[in-house]
């Protein structure tokens, strides 16, 4: 007994020799995990900060889009809806239109869109959008195409935006403009007259809308700003959308917006031969001797933006929502800006990592000092809310956006350490 007795005194007289107790272990334990997961979570933000460095050009697998957040983020992010009820898609598709029209003389295809052209111009379309682009080397020796479709272009009625193609130049020769990583130079295009020409070249990341890109216009010439068929098409319709007040300061942080876009089949979508040659029309019918004059189909789009494109596995993008064409893509974009549904993420990697530390520290002194222990996880519950819809709000009328992610680590921090204080009164409680 006395041996006993004499072991806990030298114990208690010698604390370094004192192994700690299973509620230290397990609050040690704790706040390792929690310190893990917001190194974890934020070298996730810094590597796809990191990722903005590369070319934004290049698609990255859909993989990397992650949906769940996506979906979560649009589920907010606007109090209305896309407007899509302005945006048509005038579809060239496989075994619904002439094989000779889809096939690899794109002479036929120009001869094909002139006339389809001519038709939404005199059938009151708003807008003729075409998402392809025309090379000026190509039908070098078959002009006849080239020509019509340059004409039907610059006769009167609904205006017209038109592709343009970029090529990827050598890493050794990419410069920057401001902050942005200039890797494109525009490709050379049929001389148009009375239509404006936009970059078809989408984000990298999907989700986003690009609105310009800086590119090489010509290779003596420093790089410069374009912009994009969608944003062109959407100044085409509303010429005042860059000068409201979300827009405005997205184009100027230079930084591609996150859209709300819809599902393949949410807009109205036309065949390109039914609507030249009527409904009963089939790859076989004489498309040249079908009449340009507007009919009940064609008079659909009275008003509307048409955005003709191509159903090619050559346009094909990985999207969160799945496998979606270039031309789907175009009109989701459209739509989104059009509808002002766009917005940017906040901060970067350095000041999220600084909030995320700012913000564990302080729910480490709200639970050191705040009693009892319920209390301190309410009061932080409270807070955590009201940065919450905070980040809704913005999120909502400034196109600002606090990540969910970063809003579930800041909840991720305040459950952490509501269980280690829990773990370690029952410890204490039952010594």
């Amino acid at each position: 007994m006395d041996n006993s007795q004499d072991k806990a005194a030298a114990r208690s007289e010698n604390p370094s020799r004192a192994k700690p107790d299973r509620a230290t272990i397990g609050s040690i334990a704790i706040r390792v995990f929690a310190l893990l997961l917001m190194a974890v979570l934020i070298f996730h933000e810094e590597t796809r900060f990191e990722s903005e460095k590369n070319c934004p050009g290049e698609e990255i697998p859909r993989s990397q889009l992650f949906s769940a957040d996506y979906k979560l983020v649009t589920s907010f992010s606007s109090f209305h809806d896309p407007n899509d009820q302005l945006v048509r898609i005038v579809t060239l598709v496989g075994g619904t239109e002439p094989e000779e029209v889809l096939s690899s003389d794109v002479c036929v295809q120009r001869e094909f869109l002139a006339k389809l052209v001519r038709k939404l111009k005199l059938s009151g379309s708003s807008i003729i959008v075409i998402d392809k682009r025309f090379s000026d080397s190509t039908c070098a020796n078959q002009t006849k195409g080239t020509d019509d479709l340059i004409k039907a272009v610059a006769e009167g009625g609904s205006r017209v935006v038109i592709g343009l193609g970029t090529s990827f130049v050598p890493r050794s020769q990419w410069k920057t403009l401001g902050t942005r990583v200039t890797c494109m130079t525009a490709d050379s295009t049929v001389k148009f007259k009375e239509a404006k020409l936009g970059l078809i070249r989408i984000d990298s990341d999907t989700r986003r809308v690009a609105l310009d890109w800086p590119v090489f216009a010509d290779a003596k010439e420093p790089p410069k700003l374009m912009p994009t068929l969608a944003l062109l098409a959407a100044e085409e319709v509303n010429p005042n959308v860059t000068r409201r007040k979300r827009l405005a300061s997205i184009l100027n942080s230079g930084k591609p917006p996150f859209s709300f876009f819809n599902p393949r089949n949410t807009f109205n979508k036309y065949s390109a031969l039914a609507l030249l040659c009527g409904t009963a029309a089939t790859p076989s019918t004489p498309w040249r001797n079908c009449t340009e004059a507007p009919d009940t189909l064609s008079t659909e789009l009275q008003g509307k933006i048409a955005v003709i494109g191509e159903y090619s596995s050559s346009d094909e993008h990985e999207t969160v929502l799945g496998s979606m064409y270039g031309v789907d893509l175009q009109a989701n974009y459209i739509a989104a800006l059009l509808s002002d549904d766009v917005y940017i993420a906040v901060g970067d990697s350095l000041s999220n990592t600084l909030y995320a530390t700012f913000w564990f520290l302080v729910v480490q002194g709200i639970f050191a000092f705040v009693r009892p222990l319920p209390r301190a996880a309410v009061f932080c519950g409270i807070l955590w809310a009201a940065i919450f819809i905070t980040s809704v709000l913005l999120l909502t009328y400034w196109g600002r956006l606090i990540t969910f992610w970063f809003q579930g680590l800041n909840l991720g921090i305040i459950l952490l350490t509501w269980v280690e204080y829990w773990l370690h009164g029952m410890s204490v409680h039952h010594k």
